[in-house]
């Protein structure tokens, strides 16, 4: 049994670690394309934005990674 726990363990492990990878990237991406209307509204700048500035993919994965971590420790 303790067998099994241990080779689960190094599994949950690895996992943790390519999220932590994948969690790097995706804030290194955000910080590159992330474009708020609040930000926008501060320097009074109205135009419309396209969609993919709202990185909603890379803070998806994110969130992910961090209930992962929750749920690891």
């Amino acid at each position: 049994m303790a067998k099994v726990f241990l080779k689960g363990m190094v599994l949950f492990n690895a996992f943790i670690f390519l999220l932590t990878i994948f969690d790097f990237l995706a804030l290194h991406d955000i910080t590159k394309d992330y474009l708020s209307r609040e930000a926008l509204t501060f320097v009074e700048i109205t135009t419309t934005i396209p969609a993919w500035t709202a990185t909603k993919g890379e803070w998806l994965i994110v969130e992910f990674s961090l209930l992962a971590r929750v749920l690891f420790f």
